[in-house]
């Protein structure tokens, strides 16, 4: 019998996988594989990339302007590409925005040294949110309906009772990553999703941070060899679906029609960014050619171009070994081609790839 109340700590929270629910019921398994054949073109698509960096640093800033707006922090393309590389210029919304893209990496990093644990989560939040975060110790957090007063959802309280639910809930994802037949990755992402935001460990970010939980799960299971798709977007075009699929749970135990819409939030995001990357890769090749063309063959410099929406000087002289006086000569070239459009900083020249920040722009549209 389900002890929810809107009103009151849920400490009892239930553990994964729920007891007495086939979460591999006949319509689950049938969407996960839909969703497992749409990833794995994306998985085969960019490996195909010559610098698969290029996509994932590209996609990377627009599922952090996504995730960003769900929370209701709202930013501009030209805010975060002109200050991709000076976040600690940029105004808030987009300071924040950016700080997501650099949590997302440091989540990652922190992954190649150990296994996902609970410091890797604490370490996210604290990157999202640009302060050192752990978990809540205060009562009282309480989520309400926007606009009102009224309480929707009251997470557990006690930093030892959020803890445990962590730590069990780390133990179910690995458990089942490890297992032969354990429950799909797919699966165990979806739970774990929903588990962490109804554990709501952190006093804030918890959203964010559970998005990117879902990459480092995808990541960690072998489904992805690179953070190459993000699922925000489609959380975010389907926002009222999301948050009461998460209330369908706590409230109704409605873990199938959970788990079906983030199979179909996979689903959809695996096929939106495989036009991303055909597009991407069909731009690369294009000023690829113009270059040649122009002589501005050099090992390196594409690379260096697209790497970041934004590029300067000193990223052409790491990625080629040209020396500043080269590397600006090159630069102002591409700006007679079209390709590249500078942009005034106030310590040093910046250019920006215009054609780059063009198509995100049209392939990220709302």
């Amino acid at each position: 019998m389900n002890s929810w109340r809107p009103d009151a700590p849920y400490n009892d929270l239930p553990g994964l996988p729920p007891a007495h629910v086939d979460v591999e019921s006949k319509a689950v398994l049938k969407s996960c594989a839909r969703a497992v054949e749409a990833l794995a073109r994306v998985r085969e698509a960019a490996k195909r990339l010559p610098n698969p960096h290029v996509l994932i640093h590209s996609l990377a800033l627009n599922e952090a302007r996504a995730s960003s707006e769900i929370e209701n922090i709202f930013t501009t393309h030209d805010e975060l590409y002109g200050y991709a590389r000076t976040p600690a210029l940029a105004p808030p919304a987009a300071r924040e925005t950016l700080h997501y893209r650099s949590a997302l990496f440091d989540g990652l990093a922190y992954m190649e040294q150990r296994a996902l644990n609970a410091n890797t989560l604490a370490l996210v939040c604290s990157s999202i949110r640009g302060v050192e975060t752990n978990t809540r110790a205060l009562p009282g957090t309480r989520i309400v309906r926007g606009g009102t007063d009224q309480v929707v959802y009251s997470p557990p309280e006690g930093k030892a009772v959020i803890e445990g639910h962590i730590d069990r809930l780390l133990a179910f994802v690995h458990r089942e990553l490890e297992r032969e037949q354990g429950i799909h990755p797919l699966i165990v992402m979806s739970l774990a999703h929903y588990q962490f935001e109804a554990i709501h460990p952190f006093g804030d970010g918890n959203g964010r941070t559970g998005r990117i939980l879902n990459v480092l799960i995808l990541v960690a299971s072998g489904l992805l060899d690179q953070p190459v798709l993000f699922m925000s977007r489609e959380i975010q075009l389907t926002k009222g679906d999301y948050y009461e699929g998460l209330r369908a749970v706590t409230a109704h135990g409605e873990w199938e029609r959970w788990v079906l819409y983030m199979l179909d939030v996979v689903r959809r995001s695996s096929e939106s960014t495989l036009r991303a990357i055909g597009v991407l890769e069909r731009l690369f090749e294009d000023v690829s050619e113009r270059t040649q063309r122009e002589g501005l063959a050099r090992v390196g410099l594409m690379e260096a171009i697209f790497a970041e929406p934004v590029c300067r000087a000193v990223d052409i002289m790491e990625r080629t070994g040209a020396s500043r006086p080269t590397a600006i000569k090159w630069l102002e070239r591409l700006v007679d081609l079209g390709v590249m459009e500078e942009v005034r900083d106030v310590k040093e020249r910046v250019f920006l790839n215009r054609p780059l920040t063009n198509l995100l722009t049209e392939l990220f549209a709302e």
